[in-house]
């Protein structure tokens, strides 16, 4: 039962690392002038449609729209 209590925390250790890697590459994209979407981050990033517009959930304090499903970094955020 132990065993498998550890295994849980594991996985859940290499998901929230996972996220949090994303969530930084998909930063440093915005902070070189690149727009970003749902498309691009499955693809990019090989995951789901859902975990991408989680994503994009998460930097939305960020982001602001480019266009029909495109975000860009915020203007005020920019160097």
């Amino acid at each position: 039962m132990a065993r498998m209590a550890t295994m849980n925390v594991n996985r859940r250790r290499q998901h929230a690392t996972g996220q949090g890697e994303r969530l930084i590459r998909l930063t440093m994209v915005l902070f070189y002038g690149q727009t970003i979407s749902v498309r691009y981050i499955t693809r990019r990033f090989d995951v789901s449609p859902r975990t991408a517009r989680r994503d994009l959930t998460h930097l939305a304090f960020v982001l602001e729209s480019a266009g029909p499903h495109r975000w860009r970094l915020a203007p005020s955020l920019k160097p």
